[in-house]
């Protein structure tokens, strides 16, 4: 399927209206159009590719939580609840380079979205086939408090799931590992054997299928990072075997696997991991109703009904 492109230059981890504007054009747009739909951040150069603090961590999960949950709202809206984005959290050129898409942008960037069009055109490749921009105004710097925190890195990152058919809560979790660590990632990835107690399980994913689509997600996000994708049997998986791990990212609701996880490392010697949750999406907050929605169970159930 082709896909349509999205970009977004913030000085900012922030959406103001134009952005959230076109967001909304991008995806509507992509629905009436069949094809998915790619998000391009492109971060100030005052924004580090990794997570440093606290603050930046709130900043992405949040600007991934508002763009996440815009594309479910919208889809679910218009009867399409499989439409699929995937958003990238740097400008990546060979994804602006493939495919036949429309692009959405701002006015400001339309120099650019002309160079990408040379581009496209030196390399034998046709030009967009639409542009599609709002009057925009780039936001003022404001990263006077991320001054006052001290930073904290993380080499190896470790999180874990079923990733059974990779929905929008799955990239959140994904891209925010991705975006914490400074050098490797590490995915454990729920194997067939633990999951037969799972509603409609004659649609989950088999574990080959899921593996390969946690690679192929995570390659694409941080490009710059290596990526190991495992199966586990067990709810601790590597984190209980692998002393160099130093953080791992949880839900709400997996955070007191997070803890049971450390009480392992500990009867071992290892260090304890750092907990990094994410809680832009949980069934307790305020957008219950669209978050119950982004599951595997939901879509799963989605699948079998209409068979």
């Amino acid at each position: 399927m082709s896909f349509n492109i999205l970009y977004l230059r913030l000085s900012v981890l922030q959406l103001n209206d134009i952005h959230l504007q076109l967001l909304q054009q991008a995806i509507e747009h992509s629905i009436r159009a069949d094809r998915s739909l790619v998000v391009i951040v492109d971060p100030a150069s005052t924004i580090p590719r990794s997570i440093e603090t606290t603050q930046q961590w709130q900043q992405w999960q949040s600007l991934l939580g508002t763009l996440y949950l815009t594309q479910v709202r919208l889809a679910y809206a218009n009867d399409q609840p499989l439409f699929d984005m995937t958003v990238y959290p740097f400008l990546d050129d060979t994804v602006v380079l493939s495919g036949h898409p429309a692009l959405f942008a701002t006015t400001q960037d339309l120099r650019l979205l002309h160079e990408w069009n040379g581009m496209r055109q030196h390399m034998g490749r046709s030009k967009f086939e639409e542009i599609h921009t709002l009057e925009g105004q780039q936001d003022a710097d404001n990263n006077d408090d991320d001054d006052k925190e001290p930073s904290q890195c993380f080499e190896r990152v470790v999180v874990g799931g079923t990733f059974d058919h990779l929905h929008a809560g799955h990239k959140i979790l994904l891209t925010m590992t991705a975006l914490l660590s400074t050098r490797d990632i590490v995915v454990g990835v729920t194997d067939d054997d633990m999951l037969q107690s799972k509603k409609h399980k004659e649609w989950l994913e088999p574990i080959e299928k899921r593996l390969e689509h946690v690679q192929e997600f995570c390659q694409r996000i941080r490009p710059d990072v290596n990526v190991s994708v495992v199966p586990i049997a067990d709810p601790y998986g590597p984190t209980i075997t692998d002393p160099t791990m130093d953080a791992l990212v949880c839900s709400q609701e997996t955070l007191k696997g997070g803890h049971m996880v450390n009480d392992e490392r500990r009867l071992r010697n290892y260090p304890p991991l750092v907990l990094r949750v994410i809680d832009v999406i949980s069934p307790g907050d305020d957008q219950s109703s669209m978050t119950d929605k982004i599951s595997s169970t939901w879509i799963r159930h989605y699948l079998a009904t209409r068979t």
